[in-house]
């Protein structure tokens, strides 16, 4: 592993330890049209990082939230939604400027690599598939936060 990666998870475990029981350290949006999704990573992130989550069951619903908070730390987004998937979600987040700076992590059921390509084509900073292990759901999302915090930092 990187060493100034593993320096920022060590860094950022010791603030989550410092605030542990402080929700709101962090926020981060959650959108899956699958009410079940919703609430295991809400229940993962929640307790065992401490976070404040927000909760969308679609694209349009993530957009509303989006609107309505400027201060999202990380978006995880379905893909397979009905009406704006979670490609059209990311694509339309991208477009707006206090937006696109806005991590997203796609959760989702969907192995085919094409669609992974297609992420990446989006700019999505990473790809997690269904069913999470809530172990690799923190490692990812510790990670994609610790780099957003030092990108805020070098600012």
């Amino acid at each position: 592993m990187d060493e100034k990666i593993k320096w920022g998870l060590e860094r950022m475990e010791k603030d989550r330890q410092k605030k542990k029981g402080e929700v709101g350290s962090v926020r981060i949006l959650i959108v899956d049209d699958i009410k079940m999704n919703l609430k295991l990573a809400e229940t993962v992130l929640h307790n065992r990082m401490s976070c404040e989550t927000l909760l969308a069951g679609s694209g349009r619903e993530c957009l509303t939230v989006l609107a309505e908070h400027e201060d999202i730390d990380l978006i995880l987004l379905d893909i397979a939604m009905p009406e704006l998937d979670g490609m059209q979600t990311l694509k339309l987040i991208r477009k707006v400027d206090r937006l696109k700076h806005i991590p997203v992590m796609f959760l989702t059921a969907d192995g085919d690599p094409l669609t992974v390509i297609k992420a990446n084509e989006f700019h999505a900073d990473d790809y997690i598939r269904k069913p999470i292990r809530a172990d690799d759901l923190i490692q990812r999302v510790s990670r994609i936060l610790q780099l957003r915090k030092m990108k805020k930092m070098m600012e």
